[in-house]
């Protein structure tokens, strides 16, 4: 409902004494369903409380996208190269190792009857462990 979100408009936000540029705060019931809220913050101009849940929404899936990039660094090999082509390889190899964590990670959620949206069963850390014992068996 509506009525449990709120916008406060037109705060002013300053920096390092200076007057920076006006933004909205948007209140949202938490998700712990402990009584409390979560405060998200936009820059968006005439924000309604109807609008409040389609923000957050995408802001939610905006720090889901942030959190996967985080977890594709972990797959990425350490070079010093300045070359282009080595740099987007490595990129593109560290995509393939993370995609084939999350495969993996979906299909023993499936097979177990686990939520997908679950909290991953094989850490990012294990499966390079286990890539690289498969990679450099003696290593």
């Amino acid at each position: 409902p509506i009525s449990d979100v709120g916008v406060e408009p037109d705060v002013e936000l300053w920096l390092d004494g200076e007057l920076s540029h006006e933004v909205n705060f948007m209140y949202v019931p938490s998700r712990n369903e402990d009584g409390k809220y979560t405060v998200f913050l936009t820059n968006r101009d005439g924000v309604e409380p109807e609008d409040v849940r389609g923000l957050c929404a995408r802001y939610d899936r905006r720090w889901e996208i942030e959190n996967e990039y985080k977890q594709i660094k972990k797959f990425l090999p350490t070079h010093a190269s300045t070359d282009y082509r080595v740099r987007a390889f490595s990129f593109v190899f560290g995509c393939l190792l993370y995609n084939v964590w999350r495969l993996t990670d979906y299909l023993l959620k499936l097979e177990l009857g686990i939520p997908i949206r679950d909290k991953p069963l094989l850490t990012a850390g294990e499966t390079i462990e286990l890539l690289a014992c498969i990679l450099v068996p003696d290593g």
